[in-house]
């Protein structure tokens, strides 16, 4: 949660922020999240319900990647006592890069089905809420508008789901260029067990400004960042 715990009586407030993977959509909410209420006539102590897969990553993944990490270590200092370190040329410095399914056999499947829980009832709570997404699958690029819209992109189906239930939707995005979010991703491969790929970069960054602009088409007159 961000914020102070104390709800106000007006109508729920909903932050959906975008932007490719990698990119630092959940570190940048928390640092500007009161800059995006003050723009927009709201309390700055609101309290906000934070639905983000990178979150869990950091409490749940990540303890198995520190674990890994004690056992690389530990490798590392047998080597040292047995002097055979010869034996593992080219291994000794990061033999743990991660496993390329520990996302999508591991992670996903339980993270998915969660956040869709943790939504249907914070919404039915009428809690603030913020929610992290890449929004790739949303970029008109790839597909007609409105199959985009109405099949493929979850993004928008919870944008239009949660203003539909009355609430004050703030969209927000994160401009990141490709390099960083590749050198971000690299890091966050080994710290949190997702392995990085960028090839959604473009889509995520189209996304972006069809959302907003879908958005505004709509009425949506809040500030926008």
């Amino acid at each position: 949660s961000f914020g102070n715990p104390h709800l106000s009586g007006r109508r729920p407030v909903a932050i959906l922020v975008l932007g490719p993977s990698a990119s630092g959509k959940t570190y940048s909410t928390q640092m500007h999240v009161e800059d995006v209420l003050r723009a927009n006539g709201l309390d700055e102590g609101l309290c906000f319900h934070s639905i983000d897969g990178g979150l869990m990553r950091d409490e749940g993944v990540s303890r198995v990647w520190t674990e890994l990490g004690r056992v690389r270590d530990a490798v590392r200092e047998r080597k040292k006592v047995v002097d055979h370190s010869q034996h593992c040329a080219g291994q000794d410095e990061d033999p743990f890069f991660g496993f390329a399914d520990a996302y999508s056999k591991v992670g996903q499947p339980a993270s998915r089905p969660l956040k869709s829980k943790l939504l249907k009832d914070a919404m039915i709570e009428m809690r603030n809420l913020v929610l992290v997404d890449t929004a790739a699958s949303c970029s008109t690029a790839n597909v007609l508008k409105a199959i985009v819209k109405t099949f493929s992109c979850k993004a928008w189906a919870q944008y239009e789901a949660l203003a539909q239930s009355g609430y004050n939707v703030i969209m927000t995005a994160v401009n990141a260029d490709r390099g960083n979010c590749d050198h971000q991703g690299a890091r966050r491969s080994k710290a949190e067990g997702k392995v990085y790929e960028g090839k959604h970069w473009k889509a995520s960054m189209e996304a972006v400004r069809d959302m907003f602009n879908a958005a505004r088409e709509g009425g949506n007159r809040n500030t926008f960042f």
